[in-house]
């Protein structure tokens, strides 16, 4: 009976070794939004009194907020912006893709989704520097991307602990 247990044991770890979600670290070093439009896609302004987007950068995982950038007002769709708010960050991807998204931010009603897409481990894993391009609604999000600074910031933590 004891040989038994051990073997249940030894194939239960198995099987909730296979079930683990994977998970890998990279830093997010920038994030670039350009070709904002500057009205709807029904030919209103983005605004109620008739002004352009404020934009802001918000990125979930499990519709939990991990990140949300800084605003940008009134901007204009010829410009480029880059969003350098409490970044660089390390990012935590598992098998669930992370949500990144832009919004028009508003005073007097809801925030409206200007474009987003799901950032998914399996398609950008294990790439040294990757930008990821969106061209969701006409908008355009760049993210920037670097793989070996997790694993350079460990080492000079453990040299510190030494």
């Amino acid at each position: 009976m004891h040989i038994g247990l051990l073997a249940s044991l030894f194939l239960f770890s198995i099987l909730m070794s296979s079930c683990s979600s994977k998970t890998s670290v990279v830093q997010l070093k920038q994030i670039t939004v350009e070709q904002i439009p500057d009205e709807l896609p029904n030919g209103q302004h983005w605004d109620p009194l008739g002004g352009r987007p404020d934009i802001y950068v918000l990125i979930q995982q499990e519709k939990k907020a991990m990140y949300r950038s800084e605003l940008f007002e009134n901007v204009s769709g010829k410009n480029t912006y880059h969003f350098k708010n409490n970044l660089p960050m390390f990012l935590t991807l598992t098998e669930q893709p992370m949500r990144v998204d832009l919004f028009d931010a508003d005073e007097l009603s809801a925030d409206e989704w200007m474009g987003g897409f799901d950032l998914d481990a399996k398609k950008i894993k294990g790439k040294e520097s990757y930008v990821w391009l969106s061209e969701s609604n006409g908008v355009r999000i760049a993210l920037e991307l670097d793989w070996k600074a997790y694993k350079k910031e460990r080492k000079s933590e453990e040299k510190k602990d030494q």
